[in-house]
């Protein structure tokens, strides 16, 4: 019992101590909430609850591509707290990743398709934002032009055939058996940094989304990005 109410003591003083050594920025930052725009700032919170409902949407989709239904309002409650995790902790894409895998295991989605709908909605969400920066690109113009598109345009090319590849994980497997048996060393080492995913990916032999479902997919994480930019703007906007 002492010990406990020794540990709070000391916890409550490094915070103290922490407030005091810290002042000048707390005065800062009590300086900026007084010039806030409290429009922009709810306007803000709006986009980013919104930005939530396509991506958690396309999360959906992909799951169920793999036989495994969830239901729409805990798969955003599991978007928003992933991406709470992945943006407030240290290594938070990592950890927000893993929370993810877990939730999605109670789902009712077993390991190899846990860890495939993780990876293929995130290259799908790669390939839209691609796209996004190189339509970007294209309507800003400018001097640097004719480095940028040609830059984007293989991005875009390579991340929309990574996520199309993620349609057949059959095939994935295949691809990545003959670059270990066929690319000397750096296909040696490939295929050591693979190998579970190959291993796990065998069983999901049942697994074939549509092209539909998937463009749909890419669809809504268009959304998403669109959303997240405005959501920017408005805070720019707030401060």
């Amino acid at each position: 019992m002492l010990l406990r109410y020794g540990l709070g003591l000391a916890a409550l003083a490094a915070v103290a101590f922490f407030f005091v050594r810290e002042r000048a920025l707390f005065a800062g930052f009590g300086a900026t909430l007084g010039h806030l725009n409290w429009g922009w700032v709810v306007v803000a919170f709006a986009a980013e609850l919104a930005s939530v409902v396509p991506l958690a949407e396309a999360q959906r989709k992909v799951l169920a591509a793999a036989g495994v239904a969830s239901d729409r309002v805990q798969m955003n409650l599991v978007t928003l707290a992933s991406n709470a995790i992945s943006g407030s902790v240290p290594a938070g894409v990592a950890v927000a990743e893993g929370y993810s895998f877990v939730r999605y295991r109670r789902f009712g989605a077993d390991t190899a398709v846990a860890a495939w709908s993780e990876l293929a909605i995130g290259a799908i969400n790669f390939c839209a934002l691609a796209t996004l920066a190189l339509a970007g690109a294209v309507i800003a113009g400018g001097a640097a032009e004719s480095i940028l598109l040609p830059l984007l345009g293989v991005v875009v090319v390579g991340s929309a055939g990574a996520a199309l590849l993620f349609r057949h994980p059959q095939l994935m497997v295949r691809i990545l058996d003959w670059t270990g048996a066929h690319l000397g060393q750096v296909g040696r080492l490939l295929g050591r940094l693979t190998q579970g995913f190959r291993q796990t990916a065998r069983s999901l032999g049942h697994v074939h989304p549509s092209m539909g479902l998937w463009a749909a997919a890419w669809g809504l994480s268009v959304a998403n990005w669109l959303l997240d930019a405005f959501l920017r703007s408005a805070v720019d906007g707030g401060v």
